[in-house]
């Protein structure tokens, strides 16, 4: 069977990391992502919000880079939640993606556009000679 997930969206939330209970712990992270259809209704932008999880070194990942708004792209599958409510004794479940790779998705918002050296004074292409072999 195949059961395989690929998303583009934006975090809803900044992701919450935890870790897990035990002799050998894990680490998950837990976020939302906005992904837009490719279409409008009446005009109106259509959106899906999806739960995602995911665990050990992704987990650590997403941790350290990323945070709310920012556009990622995911690989991972479906999974289902089953739990009974306590109160009615009734069965509910949700269902969320388990992300396996995750992967930004934009340039940083900070680079600057135009065509300065790099930080620190280093530029590639600059031999620090006059010469210009286009000139005539």
């Amino acid at each position: 069977m195949l059961n395989h997930c690929t998303m583009m969206g934006r975090l809803t939330r900044n992701p919450e990391v935890r870790q897990t209970k035990g002799d050998e712990p894990k680490t998950v992270a837990k976020f939302g992502i906005a992904v837009e259809r490719d279409y409008t209704v009446q005009g109106e932008k259509v959106t899906d919000f999806f739960e995602v999880e995911t665990w050990q070194k992704t987990a650590e990942f997403v941790e350290k880079y990323l945070k709310k708004g920012q556009l990622i792209a995911l690989d991972g599958k479906l999974c289902r939640s089953e739990w009974t409510k306590p109160e009615t004794g009734e069965k509910r479940f949700s269902y969320y993606i388990e992300a396996k790779s995750i992967y930004f998705a934009e340039g940083k918002k900070d680079e600057p556009e135009d065509d300065s050296p790099a930080p620190g004074g280093f530029d590639p292409f600059d031999d620090g000679s006059d010469f210009d072999p286009f000139a005539e």
